[in-house]
């Protein structure tokens, strides 16, 4: 895992999520991507984290904080092979989806 200090990417949205209910770590990650160079996320996270709004309230923090950093689009092959290997997962008996 990259370290608060250095820039390594798109960060996950398992993070983003952990970084708005407060865990300590996951906002000092953040807080160093943001130093490093902004934090960036794939339109995908962008889409998650738009879909686990519950409300007006909820979309309104997921927009203001998408407004903040780089959403980076993903291409199609890769789309299809996060989406093949997820499903994989999910047939050989882990599990892919939301933390709730």
């Amino acid at each position: 895992m990259a370290t608060a200090g250095h820039a390594a990417g798109l960060t996950d949205t398992d993070i983003l999520i952990d970084a708005a209910r407060g865990v300590a770590d996951a906002g000092v990650f953040l807080a160093g991507q943001q130093a490093a160079g902004g934090i960036k996320v794939s339109i995908i996270s962008a889409m998650e984290l738009v879909a686990g709004c519950k409300n007006a309230t909820d979309l309104t923090e997921v927009r203001r904080f998408l407004a903040g950093v780089s959403v980076v689009p993903v291409a199609e092959p890769t789309a299809s092979r996060d989406a093949r290997l997820c499903l994989e997962a999910t047939w050989g008996g882990a599990f892919c989806s939301r933390r709730s």
